[in-house]
């Protein structure tokens, strides 16, 4: 019969049963020399070692040293106890109790201190009444009551030295100890010493409690050469049993010393030696020695101890520190010779034989030890053995790239002379009616007793060989083929699964269908499918899946085992995230080297490759191995612990911190970072966790497996710290204690300080503004004194050149007139009064222009306008050419400066007499636009026009206005097609109207 994981000899017989790790300096372990452990309530593991106390969560390391630690004087930690309470105690080298409370190593005061003093606490425990034992270097034994009081036990009390190497309690409750190697019972008031079996008493090493009751104690055996080697006895009940002989360690050897004994939850019993390796006793199997890979010389153990999920841990002198732990997966390797294959597909017989078939060694059978290659004599092709069935009749059923093969009765045979059959075979299936179903090459082959039935494309199936074959609850056969899709049974004929996101289809390895009637399946690249009435729904490792490449698929009980590309995984159906929340991820639990598989890619090439015992353990090919477990060892984990804060770090530095208390930080910092974990010590790498920092962050943050928070810059205010954890069922679990955090404002940014500096900075503002203001009204002041007195001084121009220049031109004219009239009879001389008359007109005109133009009085539009139609109509008229006036009745009231109005009158001036000049027109239009951003001035006529891009009509007039009117911030335009007439447009910008002179300077 085949060894099954649940039996003695599977799971304990060789070394490869137990999984070993390890951690040193490499991995962050301060020291590698472990003195004691224990392993605290809240899950962390603590180590007592010659740099400190050591915390350990699985992962990461947290040293307590007299550096950062007040309590501990001396970095010697020499004992660890956790008692009944669960309160944790430490002995230092230099005599010291210390305790851990409120997140910190607080110094426990002894009476009679000074008598211990120096003297090292190498071992502690607790009694029945609370009180504390310490065995010390010197000392003898320490009783600490719970009310602080100190009673010595030394040689006047019964102990044989005052050097007490160790003391415990039983499961009674006795107290026990060795002094000057030897075993001493606590009696009423004294201490006893209980002898050694045989004539001859042996130097007692070690002691350890027994579970069902009693004492473990292992002695020095006696040498001619002085005491060597161990032996092991049980003292129950004033009795001593015979020695758990024989032993694998030699006696002769100083390196056989006990170093540590320890019995275990399975009533094992645990001896690590002084460097002759690490062993075990069952009571049904004998003693194995557990560190055979290990060098023995180098495994000096120094303390052993379990915890209460059953796992080992080891503390060494020099290879730091040990976890073992049961392999709960049982491996079956192929022989060396044929490492190079891999399995493809394992089953069980109907006798309980494992069976493996391999992709070019052919098929194996395990017996005993090892495996045994057996099956019919295999060519190169029925060495490929893809797939393997165990039918209900004990008949089992051989896939191979050489054809279909079975056992019965002892004998290989062929189950039929049927061509199809000796071509390759991927897939087998048993129906409800024992029929057997195989995809071949030829197309399936259904087998009932001798008759064979072959579908093919008559039957609407390819001739590639499928892959998977199941059946549903109506009794219809569904058959996947690669690069194909997925046919359905109706009938005699099969027809293909139309569904949308078929690609999927095309490449099922494994498929079953659930209670429910839906179809799952699992396929070479897209993931975990599943089909049902509303359609087809797909999940990735997008939404939680370990890989998409998955090989196999196992139902069992109520859920998926599922073989992939990284590891093995099980998966409940009812779990899967629903469809109205397709981001959801899965709950996978799942099976991975560090469980004890041999390696990480699982194999398998169609179905079944996987299988489901009898005994209700699973197997599965993992590449040169065959695995085999017991789902429930894995849907159990340990359960994951609330989270917490174990440290604070601003600006790189570690902020001292009590638990439970807030922490408060200066603002001005830049970086932050939250350290959080929740103490696991089997599986810490698959705790997933999220954060959140009320007051900042507006959600909770998905970290993965990362334990830190990461924050830059935090204003000042109030914060509150939740994290929380969850394993691999997908439950959050929030931490119990939320983190406070204040970072206090420095003066400046404290509200009363902000509030008096935004009032001063108002009033500075509004002082500011006042001066600003100030200062602008004395200038425009200034500026309105020297316009006005410029205004005057222009009005007292145009009154002088008016009254003193217009009256002598006058004169002259009344003066060429008498002159012309008396000259009559002298036709020279009424010429010449005729041109004197002319000239002094010519001069009246300008004079007028000029006293126009200076006076201030005119200085608006409305003024230029006026001006500019009595010019207009008076030139226009006399040369026989109509003027049209498009002026509003309502001129707005906009001002002009005396620059701004003389630029833009002359080259109106130029514009009009470039009209009566070379226009030839009949009509003119005079047009006034104006609008909030300024005003235009349009001339237009109807002559005949010119060519504006002519070089030949870049005449002085026209670069004369264009240039005018930019020296006073406006533009000139000029519009014009031979034939069409001429646009001269003026336009000028608000801001540009009217430009005062500026002020003076202040001194």
């Amino acid at each position: 019969m085949l060894p099954t994981p649940g039996s003695r000899a599977s799971e304990f017989g060789t070394p490869t049963d137990f999984l070993w790790r390890s951690w040193d300096t490499d991995n962050g372990l301060p020291t590698p020399r472990i003195n004691a452990m224990a392993v605290s309530p809240d899950g962390f593991l603590w180590l007592g070692t010659a740099a400190g106390l050591i915390r350990f969560d699985g992962i990461e390391f947290t040293t307590y040293q007299s550096s950062n630690t007040p309590a501990l004087a001396d970095n010697r930690v020499l004992s660890l106890h956790l008692d009944r309470e669960g309160r944790l105690w430490a002995g230092t080298a230099d005599g010291r109790l210390l305790t851990w409370r409120t997140g910190r190593w607080h110094r426990v005061s002894l009476h009679g201190e000074r008598a211990t003093q120096g003297r090292s606490i190498l071992a502690i425990t607790d009694d029945r009444d609370g009180a504390l034992w310490l065995a010390t270097d010197g000392a003898g034994l320490l009783r600490v009551g719970p009310t602080g009081t100190t009673d010595a036990y030394g040689p006047d009390q019964g102990l044989p030295s005052p050097t007490v190497n160790l003391v415990i309690r039983d499961a009674t409750d006795q107290l026990w100890a060795i002094a000057g190697g030897q075993l001493c019972r606590k009696t009423t008031n004294q201490w006893e010493v209980v002898p050694t079996p045989g004539p001859v008493p042996l130097p007692v090493r070690m002691i350890t409690p027994a579970r069902d009751g009693g004492l473990w104690v292992a002695t020095l055996t006696a040498h001619p050469m002085g005491s060597r080697g161990t032996h092991l006895f049980l003292y129950r009940d004033g009795a001593w049993s015979e020695p758990l002989a024989p032993y694998p360690w030699p006696q002769e050897s100083t390196r056989s010393r006990a170093q540590a004994i320890w019995e275990d939850q399975a009533r094992r019993l645990w001896c690590a030696t002084a460097g002759g390796g690490v062993f075990v006793h069952d009571p049904g199997a004998g003693w194995l020695e557990v560190s055979a890979d290990l060098p023995p010389a180098q495994l000096q153990v120094l303390c052993l101890m379990e915890d209460a999920h059953g796992t080992i841990w080891i503390g060494t002198r020099t290879l730091g520190l040990l976890q073992v732990r049961p392999r709960p997966v049982a491996v079956f390797p192929l022989p060396p010779r044929y490492r190079p294959h891999v399995f493809l597909c394992a089953t069980v017989d109907a006798e309980g034989r494992l069976w493996g078939g391999t992709d070019g060694a052919g098929l194996f059978l395990w017996e005993g030890n090892g495996w045994r290659r057996v099956g019919p004599e295999p060519g190169p092709a029925e060495s490929y053995v893809a797939v393997l069935l165990s039918d209900r009749s004990g008949t089992l059923w051989v896939g191979t790239f050489g054809g279909l093969y079975r056992l019965r009765q002892q004998q290989w045979e062929m189950p039929s002379e049927t061509p199809v059959l000796r071509q390759t075979t991927t897939a087998l299936h048993e129906d409800r009616s024992g029929r057997i179903w195989a995809g071949t090459q030829g197309g399936l082959a259904c087998l009932h007793g001798e008759e064979v039935r072959v579908y093919g494309p008559d039957a609407g199936l390819p001739l590639t060989p499928a892959r998977a074959i199941t059946e549903d609850p109506e009794g219809r056969l569904w058959v996947a083929v690669p690069g194909e899709g997925l046919f359905r049974q109706e009938g005699d004929l099969f027809e293909p699964v139309q569904v949308t996101n078929s690609p999927a289809l095309r490449n099922i390895r494994g498929m079953a269908f659930d209670a429910a009637g839906r179809l799952w399946f699992v396929t070479l690249g897209d993931g975990l499918g599943c089909l049902d009435d509303s359609g087809l729904r797909t999940w990735s490792s997008a939404e939680g899946l370990p890989t998409d490449h998955l090989m196999s698929l196992v139902p069992f009980q109520d859920r998926f085992w599922i073989g992939s590309e990284n590891g093995i995984f099980a998966l409940h159906p009812g779990e899967l995230p629903p469809p109205d929340n397709p981001a959801g991820r899965l709950r996978t639990f799942r099976l991975t080297p560090q469980d004890g598989l041999p390696f990480k890619v699982c194999t398998g090439l169609g179905q079944p490759s996987a299988a489901i015992a009898s005994d209700g353990t699973l197997l599965f090919p993992n590449g040169s191995a065959i695995v085999r477990f017991r789902p429930e060892r894995f849907l159990n984990p340990p359960p994951v612990r609330p989270p917490r804060m174990v440290a604070v770090r601003v600006d790189d530095r570690t902020e001292p911190w009590i638990p439970g208390s807030p922490l408060e930080i200066l603002s001005g910092a830049v970086s932050f970072e939250l350290h959080y974990t929740s103490p696991n010590l089997l599986a810490p790498e698959r705790i997933r966790y999220r954060y959140q920092l009320v007051g900042l962050d507006p959600q909770p943050v998905e970290a993965g497996h990362r334990r830190v928070a990461f924050y830059n810059r935090l204003p000042p205010g109030r914060y509150t710290f939740h994290v929380w954890a969850a394993g691999a069922d997908g439950t959050w679990i929030e931490s119990a204690e939320p983190f406070h955090l204040r970072i206090r404002p420095r003066w400046w940014e404290r509200r009363p300080v902000q509030i008096a500096g935004m009032v001063g900075l108002t009033a500075l503002i509004s002082l500011g503004v006042w001066r600003w203001e100030r200062n602008r009204s004395r200038r425009r002041m200034e500026q309105l004194r020297w316009q006005r007195a410029m205004d005057l001084e222009r009005q007292r121009i145009a009154r002088d050149i008016h009254d003193d220049l217009g009256s002598g031109l006058t004169e002259i004219i009344l003066l060429s007139d008498t002159l012309r009239e008396e000259s009559t009879s002298a036709p020279a001389l009424r010429a010449l009064a005729d041109q004197i008359a002319d000239c002094a007109r010519r001069l009246t005109r300008a004079m007028d222009e000029v006293v126009w133009a200076n006076n201030p009085r005119h200085d608006s539009l409305e003024s230029l306008l006026t001006y500019l139609n009595r010019y207009a109509q008076e030139q226009l008229n006399r040369a026989g050419i109509r003027c049209r006036w498009d002026v509003p009745l309502e001129v707005p009231d906009v001002p002009l400066s005396a620059e701004t109005r003389h630029h833009l009158y002359l080259a109106c001036k130029e514009a009009l007499h470039n009209v009566v000049k070379h226009s030839q027109a009949s009509e003119v239009w005079v047009r006034l636009h104006s609008h909030a951003a300024g005003f235009q001035l349009v001339i237009e006529d109807n002559g005949r026009g010119f060519d504006v891009g002519d070089a030949n009509t870049d005449s002085n007039g026209l670069r004369h206005m264009q240039q005018r009117l930019a020296e006073v911030g406006g533009s000139c335009r000029i519009e014009s097609q031979p034939g069409r007439g001429t646009r001269v447009t003026f336009t000028f910008a608000a801001r540009a109207t009217f430009r005062p002179v500026p002020a003076a300077t202040e001194e």
